[in-house]
This record gives structure tokens, sequence and C-alpha cells, in this order.
């Protein structure tokens, strides 16, 4: 073998490494950026042929959140079936209303927050398999009532009659799908920040018949065929499924 092509060889291997251990990372990661994505935008997306390329050239790199599972695959429900989940992105922001008022002595301005809107993203391989949409908004005198706005999906309105409001500002199952990457990473000392401890609950995966469930379920089966780049399943259900009770806008 010529130095050329051994040089070749040498980097084809390497970049394989790479690449490998790139896909191998896990993180929790907290970026704070603020960014109101409309809803026109939301409407569009569809299941399993949404890459997160495709989706944040559309909705901006400005992530509030990001969760990257890595080898500790999250099993999430949707409509009735499991899925598997690498990755999980949110995007935050708020909208709100700016006035001034003039005394006669001082000009008072004030900005009082109107909406407040999570969108979050579940990645398998790089293709968009769920989203949910967290929205709450002030109305009434002085804005002193919250409630849940018409872009919050189906799951978020579900939980929060189940909860009766207590669910946070991110997507439903975010404190177990939280807890379940870090008891898997060894990061449980994370859970008594206080958003996690505000929003403890009973999780799914803790049970000891859930590994059975899983099997009965097909996700093992369904996650080869996801692996191999067959999404077929999840585009067929998905299909069929109404993410809003009326979709906003319409």
């Amino acid at each position: 073998m010529n130095r050329y092509n051994l040089s070749l060889t040498l980097g084809l291997v390497l970049t394989t490494l790479c690449v490998d251990a790139e896909t191998k990372k896990h993180g929790d990661f907290a970026y704070n950026e603020f960014v109101y994505i409309p809803i026109e935008k939301i409407i569009r997306l569809k299941l399993g042929e949404e890459t997160f390329e495709r989706i944040e050239s559309s909705f901006g790199k400005k992530i509030y959140a990001e969760t990257i599972y890595g080898d500790y695959t999250l099993p999430i429900k949707i409509e009735g079936n499991y899925y598997p989940v690498d990755r999980i992105v949110s995007y935050f922001g708020t909208l709100s209303n700016k006035s001034e008022k003039d005394d006669g002595k001082n000009i008072i301005r004030k900005i009082q927050t109107d909406e407040r809107q999570t969108v979050s993203l579940f990645f398998y391989r790089n293709q968009l398999i769920d989203f949910s949409v967290y929205q709450e908004v002030r109305i009434g005198p002085k804005g002193k009532n919250i409630v849940l706005g018409k872009n919050a999906t189906k799951d978020v309105l579900e939980k929060h009659r189940k909860r009766k409001g207590h669910i946070g500002w991110l997507w439903p199952e975010a404190y177990c799908d939280g807890k379940y990457y870090y008891t898997k990473s060894g990061q449980l000392e994370k859970l008594k920040e206080d958003y996690w401890v505000a929003h403890a609950e009973p999780c799914a995966w803790e049970s000891p018949d859930f590994e059975n469930e899983l099997k009965k379920d097909g996700y093992y089966e369904r996650k080869k065929e996801m692996d191999s780049g067959d999404f077929s399943y999840l585009k067929k259900v998905q299909a069929k499924a109404k993410k809003w009770v009326e979709v906003p806008g319409t």
C-alpha cells in the first residue's frame, strides 16, 4: 500500500470513529434564548418527514433547551404506541404588550407579558417524530387570570386537566422524560432543582412491568424499522392523528 492510500485509509477510519463518537454524545443543555414561533410554522410540521436542520431553517437557532439522549434512548408514547426518542429540542418565547402613560411629571413605561409559549420537538435519528405546544395567555383586568391559549396541543390540554394546571411550561411529560435521562446518565442530583421538585410525579417507565409493556406494544420491532430508516408506520398513524382539538387559525 503506498503512502497516499495509507493516509486515505487512516483518514476514513478516523472520520468513522469521529462520526460514531458524535452520535453517542449525550447531554442536557439550557441555552435560554427566546423566540416566539408563529403557529403557522408549527401547523406545517410533518412527522417522520422533517429533519432537525430543516426545522431549524424555519424556526431559527434561538433554542431554549435541549436534551440529547445518546445511547439512553427514551421510549415515549404517541397515540397509544411507544416510539424511540434520542433528542428533544424546545423553543420558548413570549409576546408582550407595551404601554406608556404621562402623569404630568413622568412618563411611565410598562411591559406586560401577554403570552408565553413553548414548542417542544421530539427526534429520532434526526427525524421529527412528535411535537407539543404549551401556550398560556393572560386575560381579564390587568392580565391577572392565566389560561391555556388556542395554540396548546391536545396532550397539554389533557395533562393540564389531569394535574389541575400544575404542569410547568415545557411539554406534559417533561419531568418523567428528564428523570429518565438523569437516571440513565447518573445525574439524579439534578432532580433536586426547584423546577423538577415542583413537578414531580410517578413515571410509567419506573413500573416493573414497563419492559413487558414495550415488548407487547411492538416497540422494539418499531425501533428496528426506524433504525433502518423506515418511518412508514409513524407516518401512517400520525396522518390520522389530530394535534389540536381545533386547529388554530381555522
